[in-house]
């Protein structure tokens, strides 16, 4: 227990420290940040953002303008939009923070520049961006991030992937392998610093957004405490509160992300998605440990938390006006709806803006926590039943939900590889997708009344051993691979492989559990595998 404790204690201490030294370190009376782009490589069109304040306060600030110096003597002005708070079309308070776009006219290094203009003297007053940002410019769009686009739902459906079988194997074997809690551990605190140290250096950091104090940050800290610590009941709580607010809020975050010009590949791109899969993985290997710890007693305890937690919120929300820059504190969204948009602005329409909308934040947050603690309510309420991933039927069920959001899927995000239906593509998907088909149907006809829905053999099923089964012992989960693969190359859509190589993996697992029945229920099932394929012939 020594390595934990010394490696909590330390990981802990460097993490507030941090942000201490990154909040007195920006306090300076007046100052303009160019916060995005990072340095390096952008296209023609580039979105902008950062922050300006005066020693006088928000109302000293006049106006921002962006000043884009080019590689030939160019030279581009253009104002910025100052965001401000608003209640309908009525403006409540502007905030410290300015967003815009710019088109540059030509490839090329540009160094861009803000300008921050005070009303003080007379709005004489001038302050330039305290770092130097130089870009370089080419034609295309590149590092824009796109909701729901392919660089979006890749890492979502890998996370999803990777908690559904960290939740499945610890369940499984009843504990967390230690080197794995380690692992975990180290890359969630090493990423934070991390990434903290890196939007401080761009100038993305602030006292106003990037403590750890929101929803993601505040379970961040007690995961490793949950991992690595020997079972007890302040462990036991930390896990409550880990699987509410973990999945809760790393799944909002993980939907309704809008990171602009910081898509892929940049730093911001891989660390957001790292500490939010590394949230939500931890969260469902804890819940699989030990699935009878959320209770409805979890679900009372970590609400009551949640709204003690809000108290003291409010007060830094408040409190972070009187530092530089001025701008309040937006922690748990209490004081107003992010600005980039989400669906807290519903909420704002019903209950009106903040303190008002914090309400229905309150009901929307009850709704979620039940949601989260029915899956373990119903489990316990049908002991008699067999659990859904050792009888077969939580695999259909995903296998299904799978195959359905493959079918819908280029028809809602769109087709991001190029031109549809063109091209050698779509000549192999389609011959894939006839192939795949004629193969369900002769192993749907061999199988004849042998055909079952779960991967438990029926009580008067036989072993087929004819067709399609004298090659594959799985004929059928090899033509629906085979079919989402046609179905792939015709679109040309890089969600779609997401979702291939996710039923691959569920089809491996699914295989496993159904053979181990065939060969209590078949003696000769243990020569026949020797002789057959499994998904492929003669590779599983």
């Amino acid at each position: 227990m020594k390595a934990q404790s010394w490696f909590l204690a330390t990981g802990l201490s460097l993490l507030l420290i941090l942000q201490l030294t990154f909040g007195l370190l920006l306090a300076t009376p007046n100052g303009v940040r160019l916060a995005s782009p990072a340095e390096g490589q952008v296209g023609l069109h580039v979105e902008l953002a950062g922050d300006a304040w005066f020693a006088g306060g928000p109302e000293d600030l006049a106006s921002i303008h962006l000043v884009a110096r080019g590689p030939k003597g160019e030279n581009v002005s253009l104002p910025m939009e100052r965001i401000e708070v608003m209640d309908g079309l009525k403006v409540l308070y502007p905030l410290a923070r300015w967003r815009g776009a710019i088109d540059l006219p030509s490839p090329g290094s540009w160094n861009l520049t803000a300008v921050a203009t005070s009303t003080a003297h007379g709005g004489t007053a001038q302050f330039r961006s305290s770092t130097t940002r130089t870009v370089i410019a080419s034609d295309g769009s590149l590092g824009t991030f796109e909701r729901f686009g392919p660089q979006h739902l890749w890492p979502v459906l890998l996370v999803v992937v990777l908690s559904v079988t960290a939740f499945v194997t610890v369940r499984r074997r009843g504990a967390l392998a230690p080197k794995l809690a380690w692992t975990v551990s180290v890359l969630l605190w090493g990423n934070e610093l991390f990434y903290q140290s890196v939007c401080f250096a761009q100038g993305g950091w602030s006292l106003y957004g990037s403590l750890m104090l929101q929803v993601g940050g505040l379970t961040t800290l007690p995961i490793p405490f949950a991992l690595l610590l020997r079972e007890g009941r302040v462990r036991r709580q930390v896990v409550e509160l880990v699987w509410f607010w973990g999945i809760g809020g790393a799944t909002v975050a993980l939907l309704t992300t809008d990171l602009g010009a910081e898509g892929f590949p940049s730093v911001h791109y891989f660390c957001f998605f790292l500490s939010h899969g590394l949230i939500l993985v931890s969260a469902c290997a804890l819940a699989g440990q030990r699935p009878q710890a959320i209770t409805v007693g979890s679900l009372v305890r970590v609400l009551i938390v949640s709204n003690l937690v809000l108290l003291p919120l409010v007060a830094i929300n408040f409190g972070l006006t009187m530092p530089p820059p001025h701008d309040p504190g937006n922690y748990f969204v209490l004081t107003y709806p992010p600005p980039e948009g989400s669906p807290v602005d519903l909420l704002a329409r019903v209950f009106g803006p903040s303190p008002g909308y914090v309400l229905g934040l309150e009901l929307l947050a009850i709704a979620v926590f039940v949601v989260l603690w029915l899956p373990f309510a119903l489990s316990r309420r049908l002991p008699h039943r067999e659990h859904p991933l050792t009888s077969g039927r939580g695999y259909v069920a995903v296998q299904f939900v799978l195959l359905g959001a493959a079918a819908v899927l280029p028809f809602v995000a769109g087709s991001p590889w190029g031109p549809r239906f063109t091209g050698w593509e779509l000549q192999v998907g389609v011959l894939l997708g006839v192939a795949s088909l004629v193969l369900t149907w002769d192993a749907v006809t061999v199988l004849g009344s042998n055909l079952s829905a779960l991967p438990r053999p029926l009580e008067t099923s036989a072993l087929v051993r004819r067709g399609p089964y004298r090659l594959l012992r799985h004929p059928i989960y090899t033509s629906l691979l085979g079919a989402l693969t046609g179905w792939t190359l015709v679109w040309k859509d890089v969600a779609l492989v997401a979702l291939a190589l996710t039923l691959l993996v569920l089809f491996i697992f699914k295989s496993r559990l159904e053979e181990r029945w065939l060969l209590q229920r078949y003696p000769e099932y243990e020569a026949y595998r020797a002789e057959t394929g499994g998904l492929f012939p003669r590779v599983f």
